[in-house]
């Protein structure tokens, strides 16, 4: 743009938005301020640094039989289940001590030992197969 401009020996023009979204990205340091919010979050990640696990299961690149297909809804049941218990857990509308034992018999409803065995089966099956 610049180059057409000397050749046509126009004046330079200050009408772009380029520079301006430079300062969009400048956030508050208070991260207790409306506009913090993303750095407070951030700052947050930082205390699970170096807490990763060692090995990821790796639920992905697994092959599950189709003769299990019942592992897809076991999976997504479960998962609803934690999510909505963990929210509960966290907001105290659930108790650790007097409420973890029917959490961990809902699991059992759930059929969550039949479920890990699905997925170690496909674990197994996927490992041998990469020999």
């Amino acid at each position: 743009m610049e180059a057409i401009q000397q050749k046509l020996h126009l004046k330079p023009r200050n009408d772009m938005w380029g520079p301006m979204a430079q300062d969009a990205q400048v956030q508050c340091t208070d991260t207790y301020c409306d506009n913090g919010y993303e750095r407070c979050l951030y700052h947050a990640t930082l205390l699970y640094d170096g807490k990763e696990p060692k090995e990821v299961f790796p639920h992905w690149a697994l092959w599950v039989d189709p003769a299990h297909a019942e592992i897809n809804m076991m999976q997504t049941n479960i998962k609803d289940y934690i999510d909505k218990n963990a929210l509960q857990f966290v907001t105290g509308a659930k108790s650790l001590d007097k409420d973890w034992d029917a959490y961990v018999n809902g699991l059992d409803d759930l059929k969550v030992k039949q479920y890990v065995q699905f997925m170690q089966v496909a674990l197994n099956f996927s490992t041998i197969n990469k020999k």
